[in-house]
């Protein structure tokens, strides 16, 4: 039986949408540092590629250097 997961579908998409308009680029990191990443992303059940993605995405966030949504505009005002 085929169960419909509409949710899921839409997250793949958007997902893949996203995939689509990421910058790639060549990063030389320290050995020891990528072992150091490798294993927190290990952790988190990340891929390397996401966790540096997550660590980027969460030091713009504190340093609030990223737009705002709505919701979250609302959220932190209060």
């Amino acid at each position: 039986m085929l169960i419909k997961r509409p949710r899921l579908l839409s997250t793949l998409a958007r997902y893949t949408i996203n995939m689509s308009k990421k910058k790639s680029f060549v990063l030389r990191i320290d050995p020891e540092m990528f072992k150091q990443i490798e294993k927190w992303a290990d952790d988190e059940f990340r891929s390397v590629n996401g966790q540096l993605e997550w660590m980027i995405h969460k030091c713009l966030k504190d340093a609030r250097r990223l737009k705002q949504n709505k919701k979250e505009s609302k959220t932190d005002s209060e």
